[in-house]
C-alpha cells in the first residue's frame, strides 16, 4: 500500500503531493519528520499516518493547534481511518490523504527512507481549490451571522411564548411557526 498526502496553501495557490511507502509517516514542523510542513502553526511534532496492506489511519500526535475534519476538531492521539480519501485542515492547510492499494507488477520503485515524491500538481486543480477556500473565506462571516442572528432569534420567540397563557401556547407556537418557518427546514 501506499499513501499519496496532497498539500493545498491557499494563501499561495501552490499545491504539493508527496507519496510515502513506508509507515509511520510523521507530519509536523520540525525537519525529522517524513512530511515537514515548515509553518509556525504547525507542531513539531503534529500528526501521523499509520498504514499497513490492510489499514490505515491519521492520528493528532498530540498537537497545539488540532486538525480539522468537516469543521471539527479531532480528538488528540484519537486515531481516524483512511477507507480512500480523508481531508483534514491544520490551520490554513487542506490535506487530503489517499490510500491507494497497489499489484507488485505496477508498484513504482521504492523511495528511500524519510523522501517523498513532491510535484505541482496542474494549475487548474490549484485554481479550482483557490476558488473554493476563498468562497469559504467569503461565506464564513456571513454564516456566523446568520447562526447569531438564529440563536437570536429562537431566544426571542421562546421569550414571547413564555409570556402567553399556557392553555393558550400550542395555539400561538403554530402560527409563529407558520409565520417565521425555519430557514434550515
Amino acid at each position: 500500500m501506499t499513501v499519496h498526502v496532497t498539500v493545498f496553501d491557499p494563501e499561495t495557490g501552490q499545491t504539493r503531493e508527496h507519496g510515502f511507502v513506508r509507515s509511520p509517516v510523521r507530519i509536523g514542523r520540525d525537519a525529522g519528520n517524513e512530511l515537514r510542513l515548515p509553518f509556525s502553526f504547525i507542531s513539531a511534532r503534529h500528526a501521523v499516518i499509520q498504514f499497513d496492506d490492510d489499514r490505515a489511519e491519521l492520528l493528532d500526535a498530540g498537537s497545539t493547534n488540532g486538525i480539522l475534519r468537516e469543521g471539527r476538531r479531532l480528538t488528540s492521539r484519537q486515531a481516524v481511518p483512511i477507507v480512500e480519501t480523508l481531508t483534514v485542515t491544520i490551520g490554513r492547510l487542506e490535506l487530503r490523504i489517499r490510500r491507494q492499494t497497489v499489484e507488485e507488477s505496477t508498484r513504482p520503485p521504492p523511495l528511500a527512507p524519510g523522501s517523498s515524491v513532491a510535484s505541482a500538481t496542474s494549475a487548474a486543480d490549484a485554481t479550482g481549490l483557490a476558488r473554493v477556500h476563498g468562497a469559504i473565506r467569503d461565506l464564513r462571516p456571513l454564516h456566523e451571522e446568520l447562526l447569531r442572528a438564529r440563536s437570536t432569534f429562537v431566544t426571542a420567540r421562546d421569550a414571547a411564548l413564555a409570556g402567553i397563557p399556557a392553555e393558550a401556547r400550542d395555539l400561538a407556537s403554530a402560527m409563529l411557526a407558520r409565520e417565521f418557518p425555519d430557514p434550515a427546514k
